[in-house]
């Protein structure tokens, strides 16, 4: 049987969490509330680490907008004293 870390099911989870903001349901409907811009991304990772982030309280108050792109923005977020396991996949 395959054992996570927690901080191998905490990215996991942060990733399929980002993902399934901009998919359909199971159902085969579509989300027409999802966002799947560049920028909708972006809000939706700020979200993510707003709430589901382990460090959520160390998260800055910033336009998540405002970066180049979502690597940016997640180096940004993330709380460098300890995370050194947070990343993105396509």
């Amino acid at each position: 049987m395959l054992h996570l870390s927690w901080k191998a099911t905490l990215s996991a989870l942060t990733a399929s969490l980002l993902l399934a903001a901009c998919g359909g349901h199971s159902d085969g409907s579509v989300n027409l509330q999802a966002d799947c811009s560049q920028e909708g991304q972006k809000k939706a990772l700020y979200g993510i680490m707003q709430d589901a982030y382990l460090w959520y309280t160390e998260v800055p108050d910033l336009d998540p907008t405002s970066y180049k792109n979502l690597d940016t923005l997640l180096e940004a977020l993330t709380y460098k004293k300890y995370d050194k396991w947070s990343y993105l996949t396509t």
